[in-house]
């Protein structure tokens, strides 16, 4: 202690001034000059980071083309499918519409049937018997 009554004894206002603005500034530069070091690690930090976030971007753009690849392959796959249904309804609605005019005209043949059947029947019960003019004009019809 007696060394430094000793030194502000012979040093004045002045010179002590000037000496703590001295240490001060040195203070405050090498704090600047750490702070720096750290802005420049967050920079190289930030910057990194931004490189790999651009890898990863181009990664995402390549997997987002073959998506959209596959969702025009899906889409046309799907248009394709939708076409051939739409084809597979109208054979369907032919085949139903075949299928009612089939109905229609069996129908009728049953009818026909069933008419003839009753005929044949009334026939047999009920042969017809031909004379004269009648029986001749059948055994021409026959013969030729």
């Amino acid at each position: 202690m007696e060394i430094f009554k000793k030194l502000l004894d012979k040093i004045d206002i002045k010179t002590f001034s000037i000496i703590l603005l001295l240490i001060m500034s040195l203070i405050l530069g090498l704090g600047w000059l750490n702070s720096d070091t750290s802005s420049k690690k967050l920079i190289d930090k930030i910057e990194k980071d931004n490189k790999e976030i651009e890898i990863e971007k181009g990664k995402l753009l390549k997997e987002i083309k073959k998506l959209d690849t596959n969702i025009e392959k899906v889409t046309k796959d799907i248009q394709e499918k939708d076409d051939k249904i739409k084809k597979l309804e109208i054979s369907l609605k032919e085949y139903d519409r075949k299928l009612l005019q089939n109905n229609s005209e069996l129908k009728k043949e049953k009818i026909k049937r069933s008419e003839t059947l009753k005929k044949i029947e009334e026939m047999e019960k009920n042969p017809i018997k031909k004379e004269g003019n009648h029986l001749i004009e059948s055994i021409k019809e026959k013969v030729n």
